[in-house]
């Protein structure tokens, strides 16, 4: 829309964007400086219009930051939990239907972690943890043992997860576990490495710019001749510092900073925010809206 505009008010319209920028980076100093990184970003690879949508989406982000800290804890706790009965209710019904790998309202792979994220808040999450099975995603199996590890305030759900990734590793146990049970179009995790290691290996301080990340993919599966992941990196931190460069990285740093601090073993808001953390290592939690909103919000009460 904005091309179209006479050359004139193109050029008012990216002054007046500009300006708004540099007015929210030096306001979200004292209040998200995670996202003066990002806004720097921007302002340093300033193209106008052409970032018009990232801008945008980020801004959303910014505001839902500033939401989070005013809807009362309660609240968040009870829509959380909500969406995970009606997620388990939906994968039990596709269960019923005849559904190989039944899911809620989204795929399978985010309507576990959705699970995962809400089990540390419910007492008696048998229904939940009924219908994580049925989901069956490893992202999610990961992120329950690390919650059970932090509301136990043990380390035995992490030894068992070790003992159960190397078992994985075995070929004669991953070709069985293949076979029996049921398994998506999710990308093989030693694809989702290979990703990684170019996304590392191709990254610069400046970063490739937002939305890049899905081009490249489709450049190094081209030249390796081997299908890779669809179009995201299926890795959060990789993928910010791939296309935002050493800010960033900057603004990931910070934003972890504030908040480790005020991590607990026994706390169900610390045992949710590592779900989502650990999710986003193998998997785009955040880059799915309704997914990337009760992160933020767990985050903002840890």
């Amino acid at each position: 829309m904005i091309a179209h505009l006479p050359t004139s008010r193109v050029l008012t319209t990216n002054a007046w964007l500009f300006a708004v920028l540099v007015a929210g980076g030096i306001y979200g100093l004292a209040y998200a400086p995670w996202l003066s990184a990002i806004a720097a970003w921007f302002l340093l690879n300033w193209r106008g219009e052409e970032h018009l949508g990232p801008i945008v989406a980020w801004c959303g982000v910014a505001m839902t930051w500033w939401f989070a800290h005013l809807i009362p804890p309660p609240v968040i706790v009870w829509t959380l939990v909500t969406w995970a009965y009606v997620e388990a209710a939906l994968v039990c019904w596709r269960k019923i239907r005849g559904s190989t790998r039944p899911h809620g309202l989204f795929g399978p792979v985010p309507t576990g972690i959705v699970l995962a994220m809400a089990i540390p808040f419910v007492p008696y999450p048998l229904a939940l943890a009924f219908a994580l099975v049925l989901v069956h995603s490893y992202v999610a199996f990961v992120g329950v043992a690390v919650a059970a590890s932090v509301m136990l305030a043990s380390p035995w759900p992490l030894v068992v997860l070790a003992l159960c990734a190397g078992a994985y590793t075995y070929e004669p146990v991953r070709i069985w576990l293949d076979r029996w049970t049921p398994r998506g179009s999710s990308p093989d995790w030693r694809v989702r490495f290979v990703v990684a290691d170019l996304a590392i290996r191709h990254a610069t301080w400046r970063g490739h710019g937002p939305g890049t990340m899905g081009f490249a993919i489709l450049g190094w599966g081209a030249r390796l001749r081997r299908s890779l992941t669809f179009g995201e990196a299926c890795c959060e931190p990789v993928q910010l510092v791939f296309e935002y460069g050493v800010l960033g990285g900057l603004a990931m740093f910070i934003f972890l900073g504030g908040i480790v601090g005020r991590l607990h073993l026994g706390s169900p808001w610390s045992a949710s925010f590592l779900v989502g953390v650990t999710a986003s290592l193998a998997y785009f939690p955040l880059r799915i809206a309704p997914i990337g909103v009760a992160f933020l919000m767990v985050a903002a009460h840890v």
